[in-house]
């Protein structure tokens, strides 16, 4: 299964949990679209042996019965949130993929500087999706406030689910990811600075994707980077697994 597609699975199991705290019902399916693909959310409504009777309670009291549109209000406030998250920790893994690639960690594989210095643009652009991601992390608790109240969500039962949603996330895992992320681009953007002040200084070696330098210190200094770069996207690959669980 794709990342994209466990955490679209986990966005389902969170929103599940907010519900399920809340003591209301509700059915999740990942049907398949034709036309694009996406997910659905179905809310069931409660079996009429299930139904309670009315009670004249608040809005958002313990063991009161909400409406479907409700229920749908909530899934869709809260959906909103997990959603933006989830698109922008897909565009932010799908260009770390695009640096995972073996070319990537080959000199050989650039036609001339100008392609580095556009790699080195592209990173920096993936630098800055990082951190539009971190921050989504950071303002989450903010940013279901400001949907609950957007959707006119009752406060106490707002102040009842959110923690149900914070507490879902693997926050040790996503900082560590966090770092690993810094890292990795640190160490990329010394490799592609590497690849400019040497370039054209490696010849074909008996491996074709490990280039030779005849300079000793410059065939160190590759084989660190390739080698710290190597490592630490192994370490982000599993938390991106990790996460994904």
């Amino acid at each position: 299964m794709s990342f994209i597609a466990v955490c679209c699975s986990n966005r389902f199991k969170t929103v599940a949990l907010l519900f399920s705290a809340a003591g209301l019902p509700l059915t999740l399916s990942a049907q398949t679209d034709s036309d694009n693909s996406t997910n659905h959310l179905k809310l069931a409504a409660p079996s009429k042996a299930q139904q309670p009777a009315p009670r004249q309670q608040a809005a958002g009291s313990p063991g009161q019965a909400l409406s479907q549109a409700e229920q749908e209000a909530l899934g869709r406030a809260a959906g909103k949130v997990l959603d933006r998250i989830q698109e922008q920790e897909y565009d932010l893994y799908t260009r770390l993929t695009y640096f995972e690639k073996p070319d990537r960690l080959n000199p050989a594989s650039f036609a001339s500087v100008d392609e580095v210095q556009q790699w080195k643009s592209m990173l920096e652009q993936m630098k800055q999706k990082s951190q539009q991601v971190a921050d989504l992390y950071t303002n989450l608790s903010k940013n279901l406030d400001q949907e609950f109240r957007n959707a006119e969500i009752n406060e106490q039962l707002a102040a009842r689910l959110k923690p149900v949603i914070l507490n879902g996330f693997p926050w040790e895992t996503i900082q560590k990811k966090d770092q690993l992320m810094q890292e990795y681009i640190g160490e990329h953007g010394k490799l592609l600075a590497f690849y400019e002040t040497n370039w054209r200084t490696w010849k074909p070696g008996a491996d074709p994707a490990k280039p030779e330098f005849s300079n000793t210190q410059a065939a160190a200094t590759f084989k660190r980077l390739r080698e710290q770069i190597i490592s630490t996207g192994q370490q982000l690959e599993a938390a991106y697994r990790s996460m994904s669980q």
